[in-house]
Formats: C-alpha cells, structure tokens, sequence
C-alpha cells in the first residue's frame, strides 16, 4: 500500500487520523501485529481504534503515566478490552506500529489518540529499520 523507503505525510484540520490510516491497512494486508504508543485519548477513538483491529489481534499499548493518572475513567475503559497488553511508560509520543505479512509500517501523528480540528499532521512510513 505505502512502497518501502518513502515517508508519506498528511497535513489536516480534522481530516483523517492516525486510526483512519491503520484502519486502510488492515483492509489491505494481511495484520500480523499492532502496538500503540500514546500519551493521551479520548474514549470514543479508542473504541475505534479496538473496532478496527481484528478481535483475535492482541495489540500492545504503550501509554504515559499521564494518561493512567489523570484519564482514570479512559485507562479503565482501555482495560475492559480483553485482546490488549498495557505497559505504563513516560511518552509524549503518538503513533502506531502496524507488522503485516510483508511490510512494516509506523503511522506517526502530531496529535493525541482523537480527531482534531488543530492543524496536525501524520507521517507514514514503511520501514522494517525503523520499526
């Protein structure tokens, strides 16, 4: 779908997210696995997020200790999924691992884990060095 090598970029105002992204690529290729590092979200995108990711995928989240902390209702909500392994880390980062059968993609976003009216931007990169 993205041809190795090249690093693709998205500059919107509430267009498409990250999520939009990965939910192209597992349309298109076969997923082998996904991990998600985030610093902050809202309820509504994580759902989508977990609605667009295969059911038997187990997806590894990587979240800030901000989000455990001060998003309790939100990390309990990301808890209740059963195909989920979280770790508690300190990141400001925003993006997403995406492995499928032959490619090796990062979808990296400016913005938190939600839909944004800001201007905000999102780089896409099938790199297996840099995964």
């Amino acid at each position: 779908m993205y041809q190795s090598g090249i690093r693709y970029f998205d500059v919107n105002c509430g267009g498409k997210t990250n999520v939009d992204y990965l939910e192209e690529l597992i349309k298109s290729e076969e997923v082998v696995s996904i991990s998600a590092v985030i610093y902050s979200s809202g309820k509504k995108m994580l759902q989508k997020l977990m609605d667009v990711i295969p059911e038997k995928l187990l997806v590894n989240f990587y979240i800030s200790g901000y989000l455990k902390r001060m998003q309790e209702e939100t990390f309990n909500f990301l808890c209740s999924f059963p195909n989920i392994k979280i770790s508690v880390i300190n990141t400001h980062c925003k993006f997403l691992f995406c492995r499928t059968k032959n490619n090796y993609y990062i979808i990296n976003s400016s913005s938190n884990l939600n839909s944004n009216s800001k201007i905000e931007i999102i780089e896409i990169n099938n790199d297996k060095k840099r995964v």
